[in-house]
Parts: structure tokens; C-alpha cells; sequence
């Protein structure tokens, strides 16, 4: 019998962060039959449904946001105001939340002047008394510090479940010295100041030694004076912050807990479920409706290619048509597959085997031939020195996860379902349930065995590689992506050294300007205001200044970058705020960021690449985010001083010229263009001369940087709309311009009509490798989504084509360099390298980038080198 069986178990959701994820995390494309965006609420319903079947709870209590001021608000004005405004295709669907709680007969909660967050807290504290479980469904880190041996986080999103030795686990402090904790770190999500220079790891330091931030205050002199000064000059802000951070756990519940006794949509009574299923169909979820009523659609009578059209994944498998998945047989066949221990494992693996890695559960296995064995976290992580040792071949799924697990010297990709169903289905990395749900008709909630798991693991394999090869992307896997799994590893391990006093000197020049701009606003405002308040701004702006109103939104006007860039000319205030918000992101985004996740072991700063994201085929990188690094202003360029080179090297800066302009003119055939590369021409002034009838020589700067303008958007499928607000134009002109531009370059427009005219046909496009992005039809036949959809469709074979020559480059770099790739930006490839070797390594990476059997125009690489990627980049 099950111990924990006598416990009952309360869910308490935090509805408002899982709204936001949701939005975020299901495609925009989801409408009603009145095109009103459902997404959000789709992904509310899945959760809570999923919550239902896996985790069965005896009760369910949504708890809401007041709409009122919360009173942490009173306390610090600026309490969140850097929060930008509820996108518009969420801020519709906010309506229908309560509504879908009603109809799910799901109790809710909420209170004027309180947060979610604090309703939950004082819920949690109400059943302490009754020893039941309760379990907070959010995403939100604040609510570690009410875990513990009966309170548990539930992150759906990511599948984990924190009680109090995984909050220690994953925050290095217990729950109850969390809320001190983010006292001194901040929270920069809700505008929660902290200790400035107190990080994450000197705050747990100081925990551990002080306990408290009562006990770190009583103790102050005794530390060293920089902590010193630090802290005691952020005393008010620490403990402003503790009050903030704190939750209330006294708001009185004065209801039964039996009106939120979960009850499964079966158990309804008729007039409840009549009142569901009209919702629902309102909503347009069809796939919901079957679930709950097994009602037939014709909707969901589609054909297995379909898939391939979607963008969202999770959203499509919960409209798979089940039929079939009644008669799914888990067995396995008898594969006289044999379970060794490790030991013996070792010595049964012959060198250069074929090794299937993965996850089952809490433990990681490792299968070849006709034997597995099973490991767990500490056993996984000894074995990496015999594998290495055998130069085995890695199959899995998403493998440089268990490849970083392992920490293995030379790694080799044999397979990967993560990047295959990735090329299958341009979506962002489908998890392995997922894969096997849409290929092998496994249902989710169908609990494999670890054998189970295995075998299916080969079975899917099987299928994908069929698939790509009837979609002729297996040359392209085989050749490209796979071995470019391991150069990231590569690149990951390698990391890129920072220079903190740079950073830190810039953070505090940012901060000064910050400061002097808000200094200037609030005198040309003639009053003080809050400057990340979008209410607060749009009242002096358009009710005090008196200055135009551009897009309507639900609040009043829109007070967005775009909107005021429009006008930025008309009133000395508005350059003035463009130019805080810069300042304000890149301290925030950049300098302070890239503070935090430094190595103050190594020095340096270790970014995850992303394989499987971008349809496109294009690179990706999270925390940080190097793809990002800003270069449009120079006071963005100026981060990239911090990017450096270790003593007694260099870095090389090597950067493909005008890649996706060239491979324009490969594709659309054009003889001018093709020549113009040829010639080595000056693109641009090439084109402004063809367009405005000047010779080359008599070009102007203004007429090339239209030019410029004119090439670059029409390889993203720009329209007149789109160039007249890059050139600051009249529409009429822009028109001109691309007709004239059409005439001059008419296999550019042949191209463009050719892609628009068969994608309705093909649903996909493809690059000159065969990498393939689909699309869905019924995108193609709305008429606001249609444009869109359009656009990526002439860009994806240009920015794809020139994603996987970038990677061909990547791989063989890797293979043929003694010096290592630290990243990779798009076009950019970045290197370390002796001081002594740059002149000849610099050739050598030249050679190799300008080598090409596919286009017939040049390819040619601007290179150059520094001690920061600043000048490097120059």
C-alpha cells in the first residue's frame, strides 16, 4: 500500500503565471471561428487536464491577481513598473479565464489588494492542520519559501516537483531562508532593488554563516569593507526588499474546502456539461471536445502529412485522432536483450560500439546490442573515463545533455530523435513522449518500462530515418547536423572569457546615465513620474504634451518603442526616453546579467547552444544569449569590450560578407546581381546605381543606404508598409521604389511570385542543402496571418541556406583548427587564439569559410582580430 495513500492532496494554481507561460509556450495561431487568439486558454485547459488524469487531486483552487493595486504597491511605487503591457493577443483571452474555471466547476479565488501569490501562501497555512499534501502548480521561484515536508512546487512546465531538499538542492539553501535570500539578491522580474554587487553565491555564503539578514546585519562589521560598504549603503533597499518579498499568510478563508472538491468533467451533472461543451465550442477546441464527449469532428480527420505543417506541437498532439490508440500494445517482443551490471557491462562493450544513452526515471541507462545496464547520477558520471577509452558511438535523444552529464573528452553522434523530429517537423525541440506519441501512437499517459523504453527508442529511429530519407533530409542530418552536435559541445566547454571590471565600469556608467536622462525627462515633463509606468507616461505624452496618438490598445494608447519612434522628432522628451530604455536594457539585460553568470572560478561565461529551435535551421544560445550581444547602437557595441581574449591571445573575428544577398543571386538566377558578386562590386551602390538611374561613382551615401535597405528587405520579404517605416518614407515612395527595384532585378520577382504561388501547394519551402520549413495551409488562407506567412516563406531558403553553410564551415573549422570556436553569431564566427599564430591561423580560417561546391557566385569573409570582440569585430 501506497504511504502517502491516507494524505489528501490540494492543488493550488497560481492561474495567472500559467496563463503567461501558456501564451508563450502555444502557438499564436490558435483562434476561435471569430479569429479571436485562444492560445493561452488552449494551454490552461491542457494543463489542467493533464493535472486531472496524472495527478488525480481531491481538490483544485485557482487562485487570481486582484485587479486592484496590491499593496506591496504602497509600500514601493516602483514595485513591477518594468514590466511591460499584456500583449494584445493575451490581453482578449483574459475574459474567458474565469469563465473556463466556472465551467470546469474549479473553485477560485481573489481578493482586492492581493496577489495570487499571497492567497496561496495564506491557503497553504489554512490546511496546515488538516495533514494534507498541497501542492503550488506555478513557475514562480517566490513560493520556495513556504515548501516543506507537506508543501511541495509543481512546475508543470518543466515536470518538477521541489520539496524542501530540492529547493536546497537547486538553490543551495533550505526554504526557510529563501525569502532572505532573494532579500539580497533581487528580483529584477518584479523590480525587487536587493543588494547591489551581492550575487547568488556571496548571498548563500552569508546565509550559511549568518543565518538571516537580521543576523548578516548584526554582524556587518566583521566582514570585509567592500561587502561591508555594500551592504550597509543597501540596508533600506535589503530589508524594503524582505517586506516585498514576503507573502501574507493570514487572508481569512471563509468558504468550504468542499466547493473545491475536484470532480472529473464525466461525474457533471447534464446541465454543466451542456454549459462545458457550449464553451468549448465557442473556443473552437474541437480536440477538447472529443476528449470530454467523444464527439466526432471533421476536423480531426486528418491526414498523417498534416503534420508536418505545424508550428506547435504540444497543441497538435492533443488533436490526434486516438482511434487507433485503443489497440496499442506496450509488449515487448522478445529481444534477448540482457540487464548487466556495470562491471560486466564495461567488459562486454567492444571499442567503437554503438551505444544507445537515455533517461528512465531517476536513473540513466546505457544499451548496446543485446545488453543494458542501468546507472544512477554518480555511477553515470564515473563511467565517461571507459567510455572515451572505447571511442563509442552515441545514440539518444537531445545527446549533449547526457554528453555534459558525463563530461566526455571526444563524443560522436551517431543519432539524435531530437534533431530528426526537429528537421521532420520544424518545431522547437519535441521531447521524446511527444515523438512517440505522434509517430509510434503512443499515448502520453501510457507508463513505459525501461525495456519498453528502449525498444521504442530503436522503433522511433527507424521511422524518423525513413521519413527524412523519403524527405531527402538525410544527407543533410548524416552530414551536417550531426557532427555539428559535437563542435557545440565543444564550444560549450570552451566558454568566452569576460572581463569583470568592464563590466562592472560599464553597469555603473549605464547607471549614471540612467539617472541624468531621468533627471532630463522629468524637467521636460515639468514633473516627476514614473518612467516604466505605461499609464503614467501615456498622460504626460498625449494628455499633457499634447503630442499625437498613434495604436489604440486596451488602456488607452500604445506608449511602446515603435509607437514613439514614429514621433521621435516632434518633442525633445521622446529621443530622450528612447535612449533610457537602451540604457535600462542593456544594464539590466547585458552588463548585470553577464556579471551574474560569469565563472568567478574560470573567468569565463558559458552559453547553451540551440540545435533544434529555429525552423530556419539557424543557431540559438540561452544564458546567455551571445546571439544577442547588441551592435545596431554604439553604446550596445561597447558590451562587446567585455568579450576578450586571455593573456597572450587573440580573437578572431571572421565574418561572412553579405551571405544571404549572395546566395539571393545563386537561387534567383539574376545576371546582375551574380556579376556584381563576381566583380567584387560594392552591392548597394551597384543597386542604387541601377535604381536611380546614377552612375556607380556618383552613388550617394543616401542613396546607397537606401539601396542597402531595399536588398536586406527584400530577401525578408519586405513590403512598402515595411520600408517606408525602415526609410522613414511616404508609402507611395517605397512602392516606387520596389517596382523599380522589380524591373531592374526580375528574377527577383519571378522568385518571390514562384514561392508564393506553390507554397499553398507544397506547405513547405526548402534550402539548397534540402532543409525543409513547413507551414500550415490554413495560415496561408486567413488573410491577416496569410502576408506573414509569405515573408518567411521567400526568407526561410535564403537565411536556411546560409545557416547549414555555416555549420558545413563549423564542422570542418572544428576538425582541421589547433585553436577552438568560442561562438557563433549568425554570419560570425569568433576564435581564440596565440598571439604568435593569428596571421596564419586567420588564413587558414579564410581558406576553409570561402570554400564552396554549391553557389556560383564568391564567397568571401571579412576577417579581423583584437583583444576584445570589440575591436575584433571593427
Amino acid at each position: 500500500m501506497n504511504p502517502r495513500a491516507r494524505f489528501k492532496t490540494l492543488y493550488l494554481i497560481d492561474i495567472s503565471s500559467l496563463f503567461f507561460r501558456s501564451y508563450y509556450a502555444i502557438s499564436l495561431n490558435m483562434k476561435d471561428e471569430k479569429g479571436r487568439p485562444t492560445n493561452a486558454l488552449y494551454g490552461v485547459l491542457k494543463m489542467l487536464n493533464q493535472l486531472s488524469q496524472k495527478r488525480q487531486p481531491d481538490y483544485i483552487i485557482c487562485c487570481f491577481d486582484s485587479k486592484t493595486a496590491s499593496f506591496r504597491k504602497k509600500i514601493y511605487p516602483e514595485y513591477k513598473a518594468n514590466r511591460g503591457e499584456m500583449p494584445e493577443d493575451l490581453e482578449v483571452q483574459v475574459p474567458y479565464l474565469k469563465t473556463m474555471m466556472d465551467r470546469l466547476l474549479i473553485s477560485s479565488w481573489e481578493r482586492p489588494g492581493f496577489e495570487a501569490d499571497d492567497l496561496i501562501a495564506s491557503l497553504v497555512n489554512f490546511v496546515k492542520q488538516k495533514k494534507w499534501e498541497t501542492y503550488i502548480v506555478s513557475g514562480d521561484k517566490d513560493f520556495v519559501q513556504v515548501v516543506d515536508s507537506s508543501t511541495y512546487l509543481y512546475d508543470t512546465m518543466k515536470e518538477i516537483i521541489y520539496d524542501p531538499s530540492g529547493v536546497e538542492e537547486k538553490w543551495g539553501l533550505p526554504p526557510s531562508q529563501m525569502q532572505d535570500y532573494f532579500s539580497l539578491v533581487g528580483d529584477s522580474s518584479d523590480n525587487i532593488p536587493g543588494v547591489r554587487g551581492i550575487g547568488p553565491k556571496g548571498a548563500i555564503q552569508l546565509l550559511k554563516s549568518y543565518k538571516n539578514l537580521d543576523g548578516i546585519y548584526d554582524n556587518v562589521n566583521q566582514l570585509k569593507d567592500s561587502l561591508k560598504d555594500k551592504l550597509l549603503k543597501n540596508k533600506s533597499n535589503a530589508f524594503l526588499s524582505r517586506d516585498l518579498i514576503a507573502l501574507k499568510k493570514d487572508i481569512p478563508w471563509n468558504r468550504s474546502l468542499e466547493e473545491a472538491r475536484h470532480q472529473k468533467v464525466s461525474d457533471f451533472l447534464p446541465k454543466d456539461k451542456q454549459a462545458l461543451k457550449d464553451f468549448l465550442e465557442e473556443l473552437n477546441f474541437k480536440s477538447f471536445i472529443k476528449k470530454f464527449f467523444s464527439i466526432k469532428t471533421e476536423s480531426l480527420k486528418l491526414s498523417q502529412n498534416s503534420w508536418k505543417v505545424s508550428k506547435d506541437f504540444s497543441s497538435r498532439l492533443d488533436t490526434f485522432p486516438h482511434s487507433n490508440l485503443k489497440n496499442f500494445r506496450s509488449k515487448v517482443p522478445d529481444l534477448k536483450i540482457r540487464q548487466l551490471s556495470e562491471q560486466d557491462f564495461k567488459q562486454n562493450l567492444p571499442p567503437y560500439a554503438s551505444v544507445e544513452i537515455g533517461s528512465y526515471k531517476d536513473q540513466f541507462y546505457l544499451a548496446s546490442g543485446k545488453i543494458f545496464t542501468v546507472l544512477s547520477d554518480l555511477q553515470f558520471q564515473g563511467i565517461a573515463e571507459f567510455l572515451d577509452y572505447k571511442w563509442v558511438r552515441y545514440s539518444g535523444h537531445d545527446l549533449k545533455f547526457f554528453w555534459k552529464k558525463l563530461q566526455l573528452k571526444h563524443p560522436v553522434a551517431e543519432w539524435d530523435s531530437m534533431i530528426a523530429g526537429h528537421l521532420l517537423h520544424s518545431v522547437s525541440e519535441p521531447s521524446l513522449k511527444e515523438l512517440f506519441k505522434i509517430e509510434l501512437i503512443i499515448p502520453e499517459e501510457e507508463e513505459l518500462s525501461l525495456l519498453q523504453t528502449i525498444y521504442q527508442g530503436q522503433r522511433l529511429r527507424e521511422k524518423l530515418f525513413q521519413k527524412l530519407k523519403q524527405e531527402e533530409m538525410d544527407v543533410l542530418f548524416q552530414e551536417v547536423e550531426l557532427p555539428l552536435i559535437a563542435v557545440l559541445y565543444d564550444m560549450e566547454k570552451e566558454g568566452f572569457p569576460l572581463d569583470l571590471r568592464e563590466l562592472e565600469r560599464q553597469s555603473q556608467s549605464l547607471n549614471q546615465d540612467i539617472q541624468n536622462l531621468e533627471f532630463q525627462i522629468h524637467k521636460l515633463a515639468g514633473e516627476k513620474f514614473n518612467l516604466s509606468s505605461p499609464k503614467q507616461l501615456a498622460v504626460i505624452l498625449f494628455e499633457k504634451l499634447k503630442l499625437p496618438r498613434g495604436r489604440k490598445i486596451k488602456t488607452g494608447y500604445s506608449t511602446d518603442n515603435h509607437e514613439l519612434f514614429k514621433i521621435k522628432n516632434l518633442h525633445p522628451i521622446l529621443p530622450l526616453l528612447l535612449e533610457h530604455r537602451e540604457f535600462f536594457k542593456l544594464k539590466s539585460t547585458y552588463t548585470d546579467s553577464l556579471i551574474s553568470l560569469r565563472d568567478q572560478k574560470t573567468g569565463r561565461v558559458y552559453t547553451e547552444f540551440k540545435q533544434a529551435v529555429a525552423s530556419t535551421g539557424r543557431l540559438s544560445s540561452v544564458n546567455p544569449n551571445l546571439q544577442n550581444i547588441p551592435i545596431r547602437t554604439k553604446r550596445g557595441q561597447l558590451i562587446r569590450k567585455a568579450f576578450i581574449a586571455n593573456k597572450g591571445h587573440q580573437l578572431i573575428c571572421a565574418d561572412y560578407s553579405q551571405l544571404e544577398l549572395r546566395i539571393l543571386a545563386h537561387i534567383t538566377g539574376d545576371k546582375n546581381l551574380q556579376k556584381a558578386f563576381a566583380d567584387g562590386l560594392d552591392i548597394h551602390a551597384m543597386t542604387a546605381g541601377e535604381l536611380f538611374n546614377v552612375p556607380l561613382k556618383e552613388v550617394s551615401s543616401d542613396l546607397r543606404r537606401k539601396s542597402k535597405a531595399v536588398n536586406f528587405g527584400i530577401a525578408y520579404g519586405q513590403g512598402a508598409y515595411g520600408l517606408a517605416e525602415t526609410l522613414s518614407i511616404s508609402r507611395a515612395e517605397a512602392k516606387e521604389i520596389i517596382e523599380n527595384y522589380f524591373k531592374k532585378f526580375k528574377k527577383i520577382k519571378d522568385y518571390i511570385e514562384t514561392i508564393k504561388k506553390e507554397l499553398p501547394k507544397k506547405n513547405y519551402v526548402k534550402t539548397l542543402y534540402g532543409r525543409k520549413r513547413f507551414f500550415q495551409t490554413e495560415d496561408l488562407k486567413h488573410p491577416r496571418l496569410r502576408p506573414g506567412v509569405e515573408r518567411a516563406a521567400i526568407n526561410a531558403p535564403l537565411q536556411g541556406t546560409a545557416s547549414d553553410l555555416v555549420k558545413k564551415a563549423m564542422i570542418q573549422l572544428n576538425a582541421s583548427l589547433p585553436i577552438p570556436i568560442l561562438s557563433q553569431v549568425h554570419d560570425e564566427l569568433l576564435f581564440e587564439c596565440p598571439e604568435d599564430c593569428v596571421k596564419r591561423e586567420s588564413q587558414e580560417v579564410i581558406t576553409i569559410m570561402e570554400q564552396d561546391d554549391i553557389l556560383k557566385v564568391p564567397l568571401k569573409v571579412n576577417l579581423s582580430s583584437g583583444t576584445n570582440w570589440f575591436i575584433a569585430h571593427s
